[in-house]
């Protein structure tokens, strides 16, 4: 739809979870130039611990819908990550985003983590790891986005 401008960039390419850590690299490589990088795993992170789900080993096939902790650093070289993160049913989402926070605050500490709440059915999370140089701007705009009329369909985590 050229909605994103023609200077975005995409790496569809289904995860191998055979070579998972070359599809990382080679997906690394591919956005090299990029400011920002979605990162847009079916579920989301593998759990607030860093682990995969129960029965889900860094080499199954159903790590595919996870990215893992560590596989998020090489993203960050400079660059604003966002990540989507779907909500689990049986703990509140607030609880969810603290412990997702806590674990990324803990593996980038020097990070202003921002959580996006996005309140449609089914809810789901972005988490944004600013870049420092662009923190501000990203703030300044997440700002006016929520007291728009957007705001009415996100919550904002700002973490402690």
């Amino acid at each position: 739809s050229q909605i994103l401008g023609s200077y975005t960039t995409f790496y569809d390419v289904p995860i191998n979870h055979n070579v998972r850590k070359q599809w990382i690299d080679d997906a690394v490589s591919h956005t090299s130039k990029a400011k920002i990088v979605f990162l847009d795993p079916d579920v989301g992170m593998a759990d607030a611990e860093g682990n995969a789900p129960k029965k889900t080993s860094y080499q199954s096939k159903d790590a595919s819908n996870y990215i893992f902790l560590s596989e998020i650093t090489p993203f960050m070289q400079g660059k604003t990550v966002i990540i989507y993160q779907s909500f689990g049913r049986h703990i509140s989402h607030l609880d969810q985003v603290k412990k997702w926070e806590i674990q990324l605050r803990n593996r980038f500490p020097e990070v202003d983590i921002i959580t996006l709440k996005f309140k449609a059915r089914p809810p789901r999370a972005f988490i944004i790891l600013p870049a420092a140089k662009h923190a501000k701007t990203i703030d300044a705009r997440l700002e006016k986005m929520l007291d728009g009329p957007w705001g009415q369909h996100f919550t904002r985590y700002p973490g402690d």
